[in-house]
């Protein structure tokens, strides 16, 4: 029995399968012929990668913000916000005992050496 052959799908699937292989040959044949082509001069272009590159920048075109997709940006937007914000009043508060004199310098976690 050869290992290539499957028998237990469908003849459409199979045939899909077939094409499949077929088609990967031939993008790699063709590849390899443009690879080593000794009179090659500029670099070589991948279709593949070209066409996703495109799709790319078609699919910015084709953004529509709504709301299900502005909600996760702004609760990441607020949550930095938030977090900026909790940050800066503890400071300013550690700052404004250490500037009145509440906390003496002994005292204090951090200090210049």
């Amino acid at each position: 029995m050869s290992g290539r052959k499957t028998y237990d799908i469908a003849p459409e699937e199979r045939e899909v399968k077939e094409w499949r292989a077929a088609r990967r040959l031939e993008l790699r044949n063709e590849y390899m012929r443009e690879l080593y082509d000794p009179k090659r001069t500029e670099p070589l272009l991948d279709t593949g990668i070209l066409r996703f590159v495109s799709t790319r920048a078609q699919l910015e075109k084709l953004y529509t913000p709504t709301v299900r997709n502005v909600i996760p940006f702004f609760l990441i937007i607020g949550l930095m916000w938030g977090t900026a914000e909790v940050l800066n009043r503890r400071r300013a508060k550690r700052e404004h005992l250490y500037q009145t004199g509440q906390i003496s310098y002994a005292d204090r976690v951090y200090k210049y050496k």
